[in-house]
């Protein structure tokens, strides 16, 4: 396995803990105590925005552009590619709501609860179908290439 794929498996394990987190802090949201649980959740949502965003636009820069030409632009990374946006609009949502004077708790509860469920899908898709798909598929050229631009995306992420 190369670098780049490791780095995304990792991300992906980091991922699934900070899930487990979300999940213990809106079980407390559940239970009346959303002002305990804020920032925790408020932390969720910046991991979000910031370590899971980059894991995104390396997907979607370095390795889906290369896979697309192999196996076409639809199917699995049309797909991964949609449940991302489907993430970040859902990340968004969840922080300006936390952001509001008076925070809905229900509506928390519905935003963190469909990024569990994605997130977790989506991460078993990737870990069990693309990510071993790639490993298939790509010469050793296409992963050095996808390593140079991923390592390139992370050292400019501000300008991703």
């Amino acid at each position: 396995m190369n670098g780049f794929l490791e780095v995304l498996y990792d991300d992906h394990e980091k991922a699934l803990v900070e899930l487990d987190q979300l999940e213990k802090q809106l079980d407390l949201v559940r239970k009346g105590e959303l002002e305990r649980a804020k920032i925790r959740i408020a932390a969720f949502a910046r991991f979000l925005e910031d370590s899971l965003n980059l894991h995104f636009v390396q997907e979607e820069k370095a390795l889906f552009p290369i896979m697309a030409a192999k196996i076409g632009p639809g199917g699995p990374v049309m797909v991964m590619e949609m449940e991302h946006n489907e993430l970040r609009e859902a990340q968004q949502a969840l922080k300006a709501e936390l952001l509001k004077e008076s925070i809905d708790a229900e509506r928390i509860l519905q935003y963190g609860s469909s990024i569990i469920e994605v997130l977790r899908n989506h991460i078993a898709k990737e870990n069990q179908v693309l990510f071993p798909m790639s490993e298939q598929i790509l010469s050793a050229d296409d992963w050095k290439k996808a390593e140079e631009l991923a390592a390139q995306i992370a050292l400019n992420k501000d300008n991703f």
